[in-house]
């Protein structure tokens, strides 16, 4: 995707095990093989400690790949906000919700009021 060469690396969600390999492929535009084989290559040249926590830690780094292609800035400035701050997030939704059932609930009140009635049955004798 082309929204991942600008963005920067995301964990495959067609993955092996963490998606690693296969973020790092899709974004330089090469074949996961090649570097799943080059990240053997260096488990075996290095031993296993530095390349697993190299790769753990790249996995906590690298946030998941999105599941369709952002359609508006809009989108990516969300998907990223939520995989950053979930809990963040979910909260403000909380919050807009209930500002916006606040609203429907007054214009319900207004709508059922009794003055509500008399205004308009005067207002249809005018």
């Amino acid at each position: 995707m082309n929204s991942q060469r600008k963005d920067g690396p995301y964990r495959s969600r067609d993955a092996k095990w963490l998606g690693v390999c296969g973020g790092l492929a899709e974004y330089f535009g090469i074949s996961a093989f090649w570097v799943r084989i080059a990240a053997v290559t260096c488990f075996c040249m290095s031993g296993a400690w530095p390349v697993l926590i190299l790769y753990i830690v790249a996995a906590a780094l690298m946030k998941p790949s999105p599941v369709r292609s952002f359609e508006d800035p809009s989108e990516k400035d969300f998907y990223e906000a939520y995989t950053s701050a979930p809990k963040y997030t979910v909260r403000n939704i909380h919050e807009k919700f209930t500002s916006l059932n606040r609203r429907i609930q007054r214009m319900e009140d207004q709508v059922t009021a009794r003055a509500y009635e008399w205004d308009r049955k005067m207002n249809d004798r005018s």
